[in-house]
């Protein structure tokens, strides 16, 4: 019990890594519509600002694994806590659109290296029994960050309108962006603190030659026969790594063909629905629906506890009910959602007669809009213009929709729960560093095309 209650511990204060990964990449969906009117952004800068966040993860992951291999795991995870620091702190206080953007590429940074490392560690020190199991605690706090992102950019905005006294003094109202992105400040300091309990990885100390300590530790987690029995395990792996290095090539032979083709058909599968684009711009898309700021920033919450909710479920019963009635279960029902969404915007019409263009308010509320006293009546009148959809031509704007979530679904990264890896941790001979980096960077890479992408169409009727 004492065995399990440590890799227990130990996996949950790695996994925070994973909790900031989801956080720092979901946050950003509650500050666009704030930044994008303090700062005057166009289309192209809300969408950089972004998918910057994914640039930097896509090559921070290049030098991640290598990185760790040189100066261990605890120590890059404990940079990458103090780049999300670094990231919180700097676009809260961010004076203008560059400073945001770069503030936000260093917290790509972290992501980057949580997305590698973080699974990583907890796979080395886990028991073979558990290993499964303790891995899932990463995703699981993946998502449970991305729900938390939303809730608390909710809370934030209803504080912001609260007559409370404290929250009036730390002016959630005035600052409503900068408090989202900033509190994410707060776990960054956990995670960089819960690392001091947290031992170098046992696999790592192998690799260095460090042999008693690794088996020493490998002891606290799976008792000493079997620590000494995962270690040289892994100490004959290393021999067997020195002696056969697979090319690039390998993987095309007509053996493996077939399994790589799955990998990439499942993770596609799962992505080309446009969820994650969703998880970018959720209160966006939910208020150019025709429901108001709240109510599309509590229409995030629930699409976010949905997706934990279904993750937990996902990973009690794989094991039970195994990988396939899951899948199958799981398409089933993309399936039947997007046949909804699809009869629901075919079905949809907006339109702005002249009664309801004379309850339209007189005055704007410019505090209440989270921008400085100013009103930039180019770009009020852009989301008037959203109400006009029906009249300006709405096969033409649905259509111009469809593409853009289509193509936001296909170049999202795409297998973030790591399809393709289990596929490869099947056939060890491709569980090598380039194999990890070639599904992971894809993913990333893709990310950040989609996300970039995606504000060109949104909010700009007729273009």
């Amino acid at each position: 019990m004492r065995k399990n209650t440590f890799i227990v511990l130990v996996a949950l204060i790695v996994a925070l890594g994973g909790f900031l990964m989801g956080f720092d990449a979901s946050v950003i969906s509650g500050v666009n519509k704030f930044v994008e009117l303090e700062f005057e952004l166009s289309k192209l800068q809300l969408g950089w600002a972004v998918s910057s966040l994914t640039l930097t993860a896509t090559l921070a992951m290049m030098v991640a694994g290598p990185w760790s291999d040189r100066v261990g795991r605890k120590k890059v995870l404990t940079y990458a806590s103090l780049l999300y620091l670094a990231s919180a702190i700097g676009s809260a206080f961010a004076p203008n659109f560059t400073f945001l953007v770069i503030a936000r590429m260093v917290g790509g940074v972290g992501v980057g290296i949580s997305l590698i490392i973080a699974p990583m560690y907890i796979a080395e020190i886990s028991p073979p029994g558990m290993r499964g199991r303790m891995v899932s605690f990463n995703q699981l706090n993946i998502v449970l960050g991305i729900s938390v992102a939303f809730f608390t950019n909710y809370l934030i905005l209803k504080l912001g309108k609260s007559d409370l006294a404290w929250a009036q003094n730390l002016k959630f109202d005035e600052y409503n962006w900068r408090w989202m992105l900033g509190l994410e400040a707060l776990p960054a300091i956990l995670y960089f603190f819960g690392l001091f309990f947290v031992p170098q990885s046992p696999r790592w100390l192998a690799m260095k030659g460090n042999y008693d300590k690794a088996i020493s530790i490998m002891t606290r987690a799976s008792g000493k026969e079997e620590a000494i029995k995962i270690i040289d395990e892994v100490r004959l792996s290393f021999r067997k790594d020195k002696d056969s290095r697979l090319p690039l090539k390998e993987l095309f032979q007509p053996s493996l063909r077939l399994v790589l083709a799955i990998g990439l058909v499942v993770g596609i599968l799962q992505q080309i629905t446009g969820i994650n684009s969703v998880f970018f711009y959720a209160p966006m898309i939910f208020e150019q629906s025709g429901i108001g700021t709240d109510a599309s920033f509590s229409q995030a919450i629930l699409v976010g506890l949905i997706n934990l909710v279904f993750t937990v479920i996902a990973i009690s019963l794989i094991d039970k009910l195994g990988r396939k009635p899951l899948l199958v279960f799981g398409v089933s029902g993309i399936a039947i959602c997007m046949f909804m969404l699809s009869y629901g915007f075919q079905s949809a019409t907006y339109e702005l007669n002249e009664e309801s263009m004379k309850s339209l308010p007189t005055e704007v509320d410019q505090v209440k809009l989270g921008g400085p006293p100013r009103i930039d009546w180019n770009r009020y009148g852009q989301y008037l213009r959203i109400a006009t959809y029906h009249q300006r031509g709405e096969h033409e704007r649905g259509t111009d929709s469809y593409w853009n979530i289509g193509i936001c679904g296909l170049f999202r990264y795409f297998d973030r729960s790591g399809n393709v890896g289990a596929v490869l941790r099947t056939f060890p001979k491709l569980d090598t560093r380039f194999g990890n980096f070639f599904c992971r960077t894809g993913k990333l890479g893709c990310e950040f095309l989609c996300a970039a992408y995606f504000p060109l169409g949104v909010g700009e009727p007729g273009q």
